[in-house]
């Protein structure tokens, strides 16, 4: 159900842009992460979506949270959008697991093969950064995409 106010012209075709509950992918390294009912404005000839900054912070978080509980292979550049997305350093992130930045720059870099464990600490850490969005549907890890 579209939400017949106008706030904006989109900025790709200019059509007039309608605020509702549209989904929304989100690429996190190979996956896409397709989260259901986000309010945004979209335009309804070309699909773009206008997101405040804040929305897409927390799509960042819950596409990643998503990734780190559906995907048991994780590929380099989803463990690095997982800690981009928690707003910390490698540093940071380190302090917070108790281990040192030069691992976690293995883990990002494959290096170091990331073990389970890792992933569940960093799945903890988005879960406890998201819990605003709780009780809302998380969404889902399409089929992996090729590289």
């Amino acid at each position: 159900m579209l939400n017949r106010e106008i706030d904006m012209e989109c900025p790709e075709c200019e059509a007039e842009m309608f605020l509702g509950n549209y989904p929304v992918e989100v690429r996190v390294g190979r996956h896409i992460v397709e989260c259901p009912n986000i309010p945004h404005e979209r335009c309804p000839n070309c699909a773009y979506n206008a997101l405040d900054a804040s929305t897409a912070e927390l799509l960042e978080l819950r596409s990643a949270q998503v990734v780190m509980h559906e995907v048991s292979e994780l590929d380099l550049a989803a463990l690095k959008f997982a800690r981009k997305a928690l707003g910390l350093t490698q540093t940071e992130l380190a302090k917070k697991l108790s281990l040192t930045q030069e691992t976690i720059s293995r883990y990002e870099t494959a290096a170091l093969q990331a073990p389970a464990e890792y992933r569940l600490a960093i799945a903890g850490l988005l879960a406890h950064e998201e819990q605003v969005l709780q009780g809302t549907p998380l969404g889902h890890v399409r089929p992996e995409v090729p590289a």
